[in-house]
C-alpha cells in the first residue's frame, strides 16, 4: 500500500481517527506499506521504520527504526519513548 500524505488536508481529530483506522487495516492485512508525510509524530506513530529525507534532490539522511510496541494507541504519543524518537528525528 502506498500512501502519499493521505491525511494532510484533515483536521487533527479526523487525522487521529484515520491513523487509528490505518493501524487497524495494517494489523488485519499485514502488508508492507509506505507512507509519505511531513508529520514526524504521525510517521513515528504509524511506522516501524522512518526514512528521513534531505532537500532536493532528496536522499535518505537517516533511517530510524521505531522500537515501540506494535499495538499503537493515541495515548502512546505522550510516552517518554515516543517523544524522544520524535525529538531525535525533528
Amino acid at each position: 500500500m502506498l500512501l502519499d500524505e493521505p491525511f494532510s488536508a484533515r483536521d487533527m481529530i479526523n487525522r487521529n481517527e484515520l491513523n487509528i483506522e490505518l493501524l487497524r487495516i495494517w494489523s488485519n492485512r499485514k502488508q508492507t506499506s509506505m507512507l509519505n508525510t511531513h508529520s514526524i509524530s504521525e510517521a513515528v506513530h504509524l511506522s516501524d521504520r522512518v526514512f528521513v529525507l534531505g532537500a532536493k534532490p532528496a536522499k535518505v539522511l537517516e533511517t530510524v527504526d521505531i522500537l515501540l510496541p506494535r499495538h499503537r494507541t493515541p495515548e502512546m504519543r505522550f510516552s517518554k519513548a515516543f517523544i524522544e524518537i520524535v525529538d531525535h528525528i525533528g
